[in-house]
């Protein structure tokens, strides 16, 4: 391992397989209050223990003393009432009333309807800045929606002065030599709403304009009362809530940098590491986007739940039913929280963080956040068994796992069918406990392959983990997922496996190895936990992993080796890890190009190092290089297309270094090479070795010589210039070059200039 410096998904024990069983409902966590229906908007008032309950169809707004447990007044608005704001020193309630085009100012320290004031467009969202003005957005009032579509009230203006437009310039381009973004209308909209930062110094918004074909997400400074920038978000959800420091934000789903308007993350089945369905197959819905979230008082989780439900005609009911506890790094789960309704819209929390409200499907529901661990949550010690056996121990391979309640009250659970290959045992039904998984070697109908998880019987599992999930009536939580992974080697088959704790997403696992000498370690990508693993070659164990951006793929090292470079498949940056603190510390940014905010965001694919920095790929195939901190798009060449191809039968677009810097190779989704020279900044060379359309075993193991004088790609070992000296093209194919191979090549790594370690699967039959 040490000597591998990249590595396919298939060499390692990353690849995960469908379910056994689900989790049933069970215990629930939080109270249903019940409304008649999901209010528009909910605005916490914390200093009279309110929430402020924007009531569309009767044009009202409920007030919710949540100390006393129920409304117990109510305020007349205008028609269909959308949004509501308070203002900073608490004493007024904004609310925009859609259908009437005014607002209602509620006086709340004398209790009554203070004003309404006529607006020269229909308005949808609302906020209240540090200096007392109200921002407001529209529906606008011309056909391309950009007149009026941001209003400015003020308050202490004269009659007839008071409501502003504000400026609104059209959201940046895509870059050139790109070509232009093109957004169809989005299949779910939704209304333009406003938060701002705690210190109302700045509001974030999301507007829809050209008739609610666009969505614009903004930056609003207070002070100046100017767009300080703005992008192309359409088909956004424009659900939002805010980190305590105002430097993140959440829109519907997705994770953004208030900084940069960058994606950070976004909701993904392959950061959970428990099933969404009892089918195991459900994933966030990026078309009908239902859900919230809110920050806790500290920055650093999520509460969320989000929609799971698939699109189809009718829809679906929504399932958002379970409150997901993360990261505000990565969007990284840790608990998946029962609920016993499903939140579909805005999400509000005290500033202890003790209580949380969301909007239901039948009105509210309460989260009693500090009595969370009052009730009991099942955990096991490791999400990952590694059983093994071979000729010298024919015996049972056993291995025990302590089941936890890591909150309070009795927890009773129980082990699924494990099928014929595998015995799953619990000494107790009642939680601490223990469960013992067994594999014997020679049970009945099964018959295993030596060195790997392959094996026949009731399931045939193509080598991945065999996946065990838990059921409790009494756990509020979804248990996490157990891998059990089972190898029965032959004596000649050498070597040390070290499992790695993996979630059981089939697409996500162990994406990239890298070797740092000068520290004797090796990084591994665990793209599923959003984290790099550390292995100490000394002691020959891992340390603690360094947390990173969402679903890292590939990594790349600085010239120095004080620094590694992450790319995020999940976000649009590129993380930069101090190797030396052993934690992340910034990211290197993109420009806000135009997105459809439903679907996944462009993001760096691969990267690799060269004497004048990084060099990186885009999921779309455009390529950028890294100037000050800052990535740009590369310039129009000769020889590489404006946009690679990223995708299709042959897999995704690959790259590495050469040791020295000078040479990059990039192999496209479609085979074809290009190397790139450090010195010329440019692409200077490309070919295509292979001859058929699909190539045939593994796709994208590459490795360079450190001086550049031959590189691996695949079965191929080609010349400085990309030409074949070596291997072949497929591993089925007629031997026609030196160093031949009738194996699928899993990794590579050049050892020197005339040197190279190749790694197997066994002689394809």
């Amino acid at each position: 391992m040490g000597l591998t410096n990249r590595v396919s998904t298939a060499c390692l024990l990353a690849m995960l397989a469908g379910r056994l069983a689900a989790q049933t409902t069970g215990a629930t966590f939080g109270q249903v209050i019940k409304l008649g229906g999901t209010p528009s908007d909910v605005v916490l008032d914390e200093s009279r223990s309110r929430l402020y309950l924007v009531i569309q169809g009767g044009n009202r707004v409920d007030v919710y003393d949540y100390g006393q447990q129920q409304v117990v007044e109510s305020f007349p608005v205008g028609a269909t009432p959308v949004a509501a704001a308070v203002s900073m020193d608490g004493q007024y309630l904004y609310v925009t009333n859609n259908a009437s085009s005014t607002m209602t100012v509620i006086n709340l320290k004398q209790n009554t309807v203070w004003n309404t004031v006529s607006l020269p467009a229909s308005p949808e969202g609302v906020e209240v800045g540090a200096d007392g003005r109200v921002l407001i957005t529209t529906q606008g009032t011309s056909t391309t929606d950009q007149v009026n579509s941001l209003l400015l009230y003020d308050p202490t203006a004269s009659q007839g002065q008071q409501v502003t437009p504000v400026t609104f310039a059209p959201p940046p381009p895509t870059p050139s030599p790109l070509p232009a973004t093109t957004i169809g209308r989005p299949v779910t909209t939704f209304r333009g709403k406003l938060i701002r930062t705690p210190d109302g110094n700045y509001i974030i918004g999301m507007s829809t304009v050209n008739s609610n074909a666009q969505t614009v997400l903004f930056v609003y400074e207070v002070s100046s009362g100017s767009i300080l920038r703005s992008r192309t978000v359409t088909g956004q959800s424009t659900v939002l809530s805010i980190s305590p420091d105002g430097s993140h934000f959440m829109a519907g789903f997705t994770l953004y940098d208030a900084a940069t308007l960058d994606v950070v993350a976004q909701e993904n089945a392959a950061n959970v590491p428990f099933p969404l369905s009892s089918t195991g197959t459900a994933t966030f819905s990026t078309v009908q986007n239902v859900g919230g979230s809110t920050f806790t008082p500290d920055g650093n989780t999520i509460y969320s739940a989000f929609n799971v439900a698939p699109f189809s005609t009718p829809a679906p009911r929504p399932q958002a039913s379970t409150l997901l506890i993360e990261s505000a790094q990565n969007l990284g789960v840790q608990l998946g929280i029962k609920i016993p309704e499903s939140i579909v819209a805005k999400m509000v929390i005290t500033s202890s963080g003790t209580d949380a409200w969301g909007l239901s499907e039948s009105g509210l529901i309460y989260l009693p956040l500090s009595t969370l661990y009052d009730y009991p949550i099942l955990q096991p010690d490791t999400t990952v068994v590694f059983l093994h056996s071979d000729n010298c121990n024919l015996g049972l391979a056993t291995a025990s796992l302590g089941i936890n309640n890591i909150g309070k009250g009795k927890l009773t659970f129980s082990v699924p069918d494990t099928t014929a290959a595998l015995v799953g045992q619990a000494t107790s039904g009642v939680a601490p406990s223990t469960i013992q998984f067994t594999m014997d070697p020679g049970r009945t109908s099964v018959t295993r392959q030596y060195g790997t998880n392959l094996y026949s019987g009731a399931v045939t599992n193509n080598g991945t983990a065999l996946q065990v999930n838990l059921a409790s009536p009494d756990a509020i939580n979804v248990p996490p997922t157990i891998l059990v992974y089972m190898n029965l080697r032959q004596p000649d088959q050498r070597g040390v496996v070290y499992p790695v704790q993996t979630v059981s997403t089939a697409t996500e696992g162990l994406q990239d190895v890298l070797v740092d000498e000068a520290r004797d370690r090796v990084y591994v990508l665990n793209s599923g936990y959003n984290r790099i693993e550390v292995f100490d070659r000394t002691a020959q164990t891992f340390v603690s992993p360094i947390p990173v951006g969402q679903l890292p793929h590939q990594m790349a090292m600085s010239g120095d080796g004080n620094t590694l470079y992450v790319a995020d498949t999940g976000g649009e940056r590129i993380e930069i890890v101090d190797l030396n603190q052993g934690q992340s510390t910034g990211a290197i940014t993109f420009p806000p190009v135009p997105r459809s905010g439903a679907a996944a965001p462009i993001t760096p694919q691969t990267l690799a190092m060269g004497i004048f920095g990084l060099q990186t790929v885009m999921s779309n195939g455009s390529q950028w290089k890294v100037v000050g901190g800052q990535a740009t798009v590369r310039p129009v060449s000769t020889v590489a297309p404006t946009l690679f191809t990223t995708g299709g039968a042959n897999g995704p677009v690959r790259m590495i270094g050469s040791a020295d810097g000078r040479s990059i190779i990039t192999m496209a989704g479609n085979g074809n090479m290009y190397l790139y020279d450090s010195l010329a900044d440019a692409y200077t060379s490309t070919n295509r070795p292979y001859t058929s359309t699909t190539i045939q075993g593994y796709y994208g193991p590459l490795s360079a010589a450190p001086d550049g004088s031959f590189y691996n790609a695949n079965g191929f070992v080609l010349g400085a210039s990309l030409t074949p000296v070596g291997g072949e093209e497929s591993p089925a194919s007629t031997t026609s070059l030196p160093v031949a191979t009738k194996r699928n090549v899993a990794a590579l790594a050049a050892l020197d200039s005339t040197h190279f370690l190749r790694v197997t699967t066994p002689v394809k039959q």
